[in-house]
C-alpha cells in the first residue's frame, strides 16, 4: 500500500461521514454573489481538508492521438452570407478573444479566454449550446495531434485499498465537487460559476504535459458525458483544426440529426475559410462521415 493511499486512511480516520455532509450544506448556504475571492477559497477549502491535512486523489485519463474534439459556434439569423461573420477567420475557430469574456464561465474567470470542447460526439456540444431544430450553427472539428491527458473532476472510482465506508467518505467529497460543476446557471446567476472556477484552479490547476494537459468535467446538458477544456496555448499545440461545418439539426426522440449545408476548410489569399460543398472532393476527404442524400 503506498504512502497517498496510507495517509488517506490516516485522515479519513479522523472526520465522519456526517461531517462531511454538515460541511457541505454549511457551505451550499453562503452568498456567492458577495463573498470574496479570498474568502471563497477558504470555504471550498473547509469542505475539503481534514484537520490540516488534505489529500484529493484525483481521476486521471487519456485520449488517444486523432481522437476528435467539437465545439459549437452559434450563427446570428442574418448571418448566412460568405465569408460568414462569425466564421471568417481561422482565429474564429478557436477560443474567442479575451477582450471578448465578459462573463465568468464554467471554468474561465472574467477576462479569461479558455478552449471548450466536446470530445468524441457532436451532440454533447450542440447540447450544451441549447441549438434549436432547423437553428444554423457552425460545428467546429479538432483531432488532437498527440494524447490528451486531463484530470478528471468530480468523479470517484472505489479503491480496493479502501473500505466500504472509506469509499463513501471520498465518493460524497468528490459528489460535492462534481455538484458544483453540474449547477445549471442562467442568466444573471452566472456568479455560480465561481465555485467552479476556484475549484479548477485551486486543486486542479497541475503540471502541463507531465500531469494534464485539459480539465475534464461532467456535462450539465448530456448527465453521462464529459467536456475537455484546454488552455488555449496548449489547445493549439495538441490539437489539429480539421475545418468547420455549417450545420442545422433536428431532434428526434434522444438523437439529432444533422444536416450539413457546407464546410469551411483552408484559406484564401486574404487568409479566410474557403467554402466547400457537401459533394466536393475536400469534403470527402475531411469528412467521409458525411453521407449525400441522393
Amino acid at each position: 500500500m503506498n504512502h497517498n493511499i496510507l495517509q488517506l486512511k490516516q485522515l479519513l480516520k479522523k472526520i465522519t461521514l456526517e461531517e462531511i455532509i454538515l460541511r457541505i450544506e454549511k457551505f451550499k448556504l453562503l452568498d456567492f454573489q458577495t463573498i470574496s475571492d479570498n474568502k471563497l477559497s477558504e470555504e471550498i477549502q473547509k469542505v475539503l481538508e481534514i484537520e490540516n491535512g488534505f489529500i484529493l486523489l484525483p481521476r486521471f485519463s487519456s485520449y488517444p492521438t486523432k481522437t476528435k474534439f467539437y465545439r459549437v459556434r452559434k450563427l446570428k439569423p442574418d448571418d448566412h452570407h460568405l465569408p460568414l461573420h462569425a466564421m471568417t477567420y481561422e482565429k474564429d475557430a478557436w477560443n474567442p478573444p479575451e477582450t471578448s469574456i465578459t462573463k465568468l464561465g464554467r471554468l474561465n474567470k472574467v477576462g479569461e479566454s479558455l478552449l471548450y470542447t466536446s470530445p468524441i460526439s457532436p451532440q454533447v456540444a450542440v447540447e450544451e449550446m441549447n441549438i434549436k431544430d432547423n437553428e444554423r450553427f457552425c460545428l467546429i472539428i479538432y483531432q488532437s495531434l498527440a494524447e490528451i491527458k486531463v484530470s478528471i473532476i468530480g468523479e470517484w472510482k472505489d479503491l480496493i485499498e479502501l473500505d466500504k465506508e472509506e469509499n463513501l467518505k471520498m465518493r460524497v467529497r468528490s459528489n460535492f465537487l462534481k455538484d458544483e460543476f453540474s449547477r445549471d446557471v442562467g442568466q444573471w446567476t452566472e456568479f455560480l460559476y465561481r465555485v467552479s472556477e476556484r475549484i479548477t484552479k485551486d486543486y486542479f490547476d497541475l503540471p502541463p504535459r507531465d500531469i494534464q494537459d485539459a480539465w475534464c468535467y461532467p456535462s450539465i446538458a448530456s448527465k453521462a458525458s464529459f467536456n475537455v477544456c484546454f488552455r488555449p496555448e496548449l489547445a493549439k499545440e495538441l490539437l489539429k483544426l480539421l475545418g468547420v461545418q455549417i450545420c442545422e439539426v433536428k431532434k428526434e426522440w434522444s438523437n439529432y440529426l444533422f444536416k450539413v449545408i457546407g464546410i469551411l476548410a483552408d484559406f484564401d489569399e486574404d487568409d479566410q475559410f474557403i467554402f466547400h460543398k457537401v459533394n466536393s472532393l475536400k469534403c470527402l476527404e475531411l469528412f467521409p462521415e458525411i453521407w449525400i442524400q441522393s
